[in-house]
């Protein structure tokens, strides 16, 4: 796919969408994930604003008793920077899936914004109704109703009505983790194919105790860093974007965002370098915290197997060799396109 910038001279590159607009090619991660930081969400808005961002990820949980939608918007309106200008995006999240609707109208009268520009399917599974908590929560079976295919069809209609500019699937198929770690170099020419837009969220790695491996150590990275006299975040972001893929790293420091929206074009030798980095023993992997919430000896991922899932990987998000993290479609004899 042709990226649509020129990174030397774009210091805010758009890349275009199929329904004629466009998204900046970075934008600031919004989710907190814990109660009573709505305010800390504020703040780093306000100051990413300052800084030159225009593209925000956001999300509400009212079970989580989390809101970053209003907060986000509320920055907005006080930056004083006209909502035109601002590309905004927010979730159904698993336990409204039945309620496609009432909860996209939630997060408009949350945001009161006007209108949202991209409305994400956050995953792929359902949750049981009545359960309380985030993470406590009971996933419905693939193909117990409502199916993602169900919130889906449910998502569409509210495109039919003109409400969003646009709806997406995410973090399953079209807003995954590709990174050096986990390139999805098979799913980015699938979306190129279909003229789906990749996101990555995490750009920059997502370590957790149990899972210390860390982009940003490197000693690739940190020596194409080192030769090219910027951070290595800086190349991991540029590196996503020379690929086609739009980043949404989150940072509530002020310095950190001046570099991660300061992009620089790669040397083609550099290119090579960093996609080689997954090749290296035990390095083609996710870096996600979901593949250490799970004790099941095949790995789960909020109640679905990875199976389930489409992934091809084995226990903490390891791709098995050989092989592709994601499982894409292949064409039945009528033309359907089906996964195994």
């Amino acid at each position: 796919m042709k990226v649509n910038c020129n990174m030397q001279t774009a210091k805010f590159p758009h890349f275009p969408l199929n329904n004629g607009t466009s998204i900046p090619a970075v934008g600031l991660g919004c989710w907190m994930g814990n109660p009573g930081e709505d305010s800390r969400v504020y703040d780093m808005v306000l100051k990413a604003i300052k800084n030159g961002y225009r593209h925000f990820d956001t999300a509400s949980c009212e079970l989580c008793q989390i809101d970053n939608e209003k907060q986000v918007c509320q920055a907005i309106r006080d930056s004083g920077v006209p909502r035109d200008d601002i590309f905004l995006t927010t979730k159904l999240l698993s336990d409204k899936h039945d309620q496609v609707l009432e909860a996209f109208e939630e997060s408009l009268s949350s945001l009161d914004c006007g209108y949202i520009d991209l409305y994400l399917m956050d995953w792929p599974m359902a949750y049981a109704p009545g359960q309380q908590g985030l993470w406590s929560q009971e996933a419905l079976s693939v193909d117990v109703w409502p199916t993602f295919n169900d919130a889906w069809r449910e998502m569409e209609k509210l495109v039919e009505t003109g409400e969003p500019r646009k709806i997406h699937w995410c973090i399953q198929l079209f807003h995954p983790e590709p990174r050096n770690f986990l390139p999805e170099n098979d799913l980015r020419r699938y979306c190129e194919s279909k003229g789906i837009q990749m996101v990555a969220w995490s750009p920059l790695g997502q370590p957790c105790p149990d899972q210390p491996i860390s982009l940003l150590p490197h000693p690739t990275t940190k020596s194409i860093a080192s030769a090219l006299h910027v951070s290595v975040g800086q190349i991991l972001l540029s590196w996503s974007i020379q690929r086609g893929v739009v980043v949404i790293p989150k940072t509530e420091n002020e310095v950190r965002m001046r570099d991660n929206i300061s992009l620089l074009p790669l040397p083609e030798r550099f290119l090579k370098e960093i996609d080689g980095i997954h090749k290296e023993e035990g390095m083609h992997r996710s870096l996600s915290y979901v593949h250490m919430m799970s004790d099941d000896r095949e790995g789960k991922v909020f109640g679905w197997s990875y199976k389930q899932l489409g992934w091809n990987m084995k226990k903490g998000g390891v791709v098995k060799a050989g092989g592709s993290q994601i499982v894409l479609p292949r064409k039945s004899a009528q033309g359907q396109e089906y996964t195994s």
